[in-house]
């Protein structure tokens, strides 16, 4: 038996960005009321659904589903000019590394979106292109206040790696007579506390997500001793290109989760999905959004830090913990530790290094929390969270220099001793 550092009770031993090589364990089912619609935080037009309580079935079932919404019909002549004239802008827009005039051609109506798009044309100005283009075809209009098309978006990032490419549905939004980009043509489900996006195809991975958030969602708020009252949003990408390319158009790596502050959980949606894989990842994303809780300046913190307690949040599911402990004393014992400054910036860390960001923050968030406890854990977070460096906060709360936590945990990863054999106690035979 150990401690679980999260949340300081008795367990079995066992990314912006999460490695796609973990998996993990399952949790509880929660039975819950769900609705199958439009999008509901941007679509504000589209017809509203009769009830919000229709009955949870089975994939495999037909019966007393909501009724879909009517079938689109080709857009009138002036949508589509008025749609090509939102795209040249927003063509212009990416190719002058124009955030603003980017931003201006996004609807604004949900916040959550609108953050993704605004950290998406941000990352512009860090790996412009040299090439980029959309292409809108099969252009047709859902009510008088939306229009979808099937988008083909290609691009080359400048001095780097291959043209890439791109094919989505993408919905648009008329605001006073202009049309402005929405996003993706979801379907949604939403549950108890939780909203999740998904193609059509994907409702069983959706419902499975709504059947296991609250469980993780009770979890992870125990761990850092906060509740967050708000529906958590996760949005399912049916492609790996597809989730990189929502992240920012530079982004290459491969993923099975993402989260940054304002932005919702992002995953990778399998056709054949693993329900404890799939608990792991949420557990770790949703443990960067309660990370985000605690101050503005949350995603100022060392990345191993984010990472760290995002794996510590998983960690119940996913029984990673000794995995991570066993792989640091390993590394200490052949001398391949990195030094934590390597480990910190997530736009600048080596390839080869990445994997390091969240076995060897694990290691460190979990030796804190066992040495520390959960209240002075959360303390030394929510100090960084507000401004202070990682130095600062080590001495606030735990009345030492990051330096010397470093030394002391390193030295806690030496073999121990093996105490000597006692010697034999003389016969009196």
């Amino acid at each position: 038996m150990r401690t679980d550092p999260l949340t300081l009770t008795p367990i079995s031993p066992c990314s912006i960005r999460r490695p796609l090589a973990r998996t993990t364990t399952g949790a509880l089912l929660v039975a819950a009321c769900s609705l199958l619609f439009l999008h509901p935080a941007t679509a504000q037009d589209a017809q509203s659904p009769a009830s919000t309580n229709t009955p949870v079935l089975s994939p495999t079932r037909t019966d007393a589903v909501p009724a879909s919404p009517p079938d689109p019909i080709p857009a009138t002549d002036a949508d589509v000019a008025t749609l090509h004239t939102l795209i040249d802008r927003m063509t212009k827009a990416v190719l002058a590394t124009d955030v603003a005039g980017y931003t201006s051609c996004v609807d604004t109506s949900d916040p959550i979106f609108l953050q993704e798009q605004k950290n998406w044309a941000k990352d512009l100005e860090r790996k412009p292109v040299e090439v980029f283009s959309i292409k809108a075809e099969n252009i047709r209009t859902l009510n008088q206040h939306q229009v979808i098309a099937d988008l083909t978006m290609n691009w080359k990032i400048k001095d780097a790696g291959s043209p890439r490419f791109l094919k989505f549905v993408a919905r648009f939004v008329d605001r006073k007579g202009q049309l402005l980009y929405a996003g993706e043509h979801w379907k949604v489900l939403e549950r108890e506390g939780v909203r999740v996006f998904f193609d059509a195809g994907r409702e069983n991975i959706a419902s499975m997500i709504c059947d296991i958030m609250p469980d993780i969602r009770k979890h992870v708020h125990n761990g850092f001793a906060l509740t967050i009252d708000r529906a958590q949003e996760i949005k399912l990408y049916s492609s790996m290109s597809h989730l990189q390319q929502s992240i920012y158009l530079s982004y290459t790596d491969g993923l099975s989760g993402w989260n940054e502050p304002g932005e919702s959980i992002k995953m990778i949606a399998s056709a054949h999905p693993d329900k404890e894989g799939m608990t792991s990842v949420l557990a770790h994303e949703y443990g960067h959004v309660c990370t985000f809780e605690l101050g503005p300046r949350a995603n100022d913190a060392p990345w191993w830090v984010l990472e760290g307690v995002a794996e510590l949040s998983s960690e119940f599911y996913d029984d990673n913990g000794q995995f991570a402990q066993r792989a640091v004393r390993r590394m200490a014992k052949n001398g391949r530790l990195r030094d934590w400054a390597s480990l910190s910036d997530f736009h600048n860390t080596k390839q080869a290094d990445m994997q390091m960001v969240y076995t060897q923050g694990h290691a460190m968030l979990g030796y804190i929390s066992e040495r520390f406890g959960r209240e002075k854990r959360i303390a030394w977070l929510r100090a960084m969270a507000t401004g202070s460096s990682i130095d600062d906060a080590c001495m606030a709360i735990f009345d030492l220099s990051f330096a010397d936590l470093d030394t002391q945990w390193r030295d806690a990863l030496k073999p121990k001793e093996e105490a000597p054999t006692p010697a034999e106690t003389p016969s009196k035979e």
